[in-house]
C-alpha cells in the first residue's frame, strides 16, 4: 500500500465516525422538530378556519342591526295608527292597524328567531372545529408513537384548548323587539382562540455527544383571532410560542 493511499484510509477512518455522528445528529433533529412542526400546522390552519367560519357568523348577526332598526320604526308607526284609528273609533281602520301591528310583531318574534339561530349555529360549528383540533392534533401524535425506527419515544398531552365563545352582545332598546348586536370592547383579546400542548421525547444517551435525550420536554402553543379592520372580519394568526428544555 502506497504511503498517500494510507493517508486516505487513516483520513477515512478519522472521518467516518464525524461523518456518522453528524448523521445522528440530523435524523435526531429531525426525530425531534417533524413532531412540532406538523403540529403546529394542524392547530394554526384549525384555527384560522374556525375563525373564518365564525366571522361570517358575526358579520350576519351584524348586518340584521338594520332590519332591527327598521321593524322597531315600523312598530312604532303601526302603535300610532292604531291610537289614532281607536281615538276615532270606527272599526275598520282599528282593524286595519291592529292587523298590520301583529304583523309587525310577527315579523320582530321571526327576526329574534333568526338571531338566536344564527348565534347557536356560530357556537356549534365552533365547539365541532375545536373538537375536530384535538382529534386531528391526536391522529399525527399517535402516527410518531407508532414509529419502530426513531431515535426518540415521542409523547405530547393537549394541556389548554378554549371553548367556543362569540364575542359579540346584544343592545337592547326602550322600544320593543329584538336587540341590535354590537362586537365586544376589546374584541381581537376576546375572540381569540387558544390550544397548547406539552411534549415528552425521551431516547438513547450519544455518548460520542456526552448528551442525552431521554428527558427532553416542551410545550407549544398556537393562536387565531379576528380583526375588525375593514369592512369584513379577517382571520389571522397570533404569535406562536415554543419552548423547549
Amino acid at each position: 500500500m502506497s504511503k498517500s493511499a494510507g493517508f486516505a484510509l487513516l483520513g477515512s477512518l478519522i472521518l467516518m465516525p464525524i461523518c456518522i455522528l453528524i448523521f445522528a445528529m440530523v435524523l435526531l433533529l429531525k426525530t425531534w422538530l417533524l413532531p412540532a412542526q406538523k403540529s403546529m400546522h394542524i392547530c394554526q390552519n384549525s384555527l384560522l378556519k374556525i375563525q373564518n367560519e365564525t366571522a361570517q357568523t358575526l358579520q350576519s348577526l351584524v348586518d340584521l342591526n338594520a332590519e332591527v332598526v327598521d321593524l322597531r320604526i315600523q312598530r312604532s308607526a303601526a302603535e300610532l295608527a292604531l291610537e289614532a284609528a281607536l281615538a276615532i273609533g270606527f272599526p275598520p281602520p282599528i282593524a286595519a292597524a291592529e292587523s298590520q301591528l301583529e304583523l309587525v310583531q310577527m315579523e320582530q318574534v321571526a327576526l329574534a328567531a333568526r338571531q338566536e339561530t344564527l348565534k347557536q349555529a356560530g357556537l356549534l360549528h365552533m365547539e365541532q372545529g375545536l373538537i375536530k383540533l384535538r382529534q386531528d392534533l391526536k391522529e399525527e401524535w399517535l402516527k410518531f408513537q407508532r414509529q419502530k425506527f426513531s431515535l426518540l419515544k415521542f409523547q405530547a398531552q393537549l394541556v389548554e384548548l378554549s371553548v367556543g365563545h362569540l364575542a359579540v352582545h346584544p343592545v337592547r332598546s326602550p322600544d320593543p323587539g329584538p336587540p341590535t348586536y354590537e362586537l365586544d370592547d376589546h374584541f381581537f383579546e376576546v375572540q381569540a382562540l387558544h390550544a397548547s400542548w406539552r411534549v415528552n421525547q425521551r431516547g438513547h444517551e450519544i455518548k460520542e455527544l456526552q448528551w442525552s435525550p431521554k428527558n427532553l420536554h416542551g410545550q407549544q402553543s398556537c393562536s387565531a383571532s379576528l380583526r375588525d379592520d375593514g369592512p369584513k372580519l379577517r382571520a389571522t394568526l397570533l404569535l406562536d410560542k415554543s419552548f423547549w428544555n
